[in-house]
């Protein structure tokens, strides 16, 4: 009877208020743990923990370092950019954009084919069924 209870009690939106509410202070918890950790977030993060369950602890932390990830190659690139764009790089005639060498998009094209050796003037072959699948198979003629 509690298994019927635990599921009619996840279909309900104040569930799904509470595990929004708790994923978004999970990731921020646990992104401020990581980079700099205080025992005070640490606290918290480890209550937080003891009432999820642990799919949630594991898929809450991969979208935290997903995020993680995802800060650190934008403060990269910014910084990339900033040293790029210095009063003394300009005198010296850096900063400036680099030419790339355009390729059409015929070339790009060719390139994939050859890489995944695929030829565009073959028919492709029909698909091959199992007999199982087969049987399921309704052809309807409209006329």
């Amino acid at each position: 009877m509690s298994d019927v209870h635990d599921k009619l009690r996840r279909l309900e939106w104040k569930f799904f208020k509470q595990r929004r509410d708790d994923r978004k202070t999970y990731i921020e918890l646990y992104k401020s743990n990581k980079i700099k950790e205080k025992s005070d977030v640490k606290d918290k993060l480890e209550k937080l923990e003891k009432t999820l369950e642990y799919a949630d602890i594991a898929f809450y932390r991969s979208i935290a370092e997903a995020q993680l990830k995802k800060e650190k190659a934008v403060q990269a690139q910014e910084k990339a950019e900033k040293a790029k764009k210095s009063w003394f790089s300009g005198i010296l005639g850096g900063g400036g954009k680099k030419d790339v060498p355009e390729v059409s998009e015929d070339q790009m094209l060719k390139d994939l084919y050859d890489t995944i050796d695929y030829d565009d003037s073959v028919p492709p072959k029909p698909a091959v069924f199992p007999p199982t699948v087969r049987t399921n198979i309704l052809f309807v003629n409209i006329s």
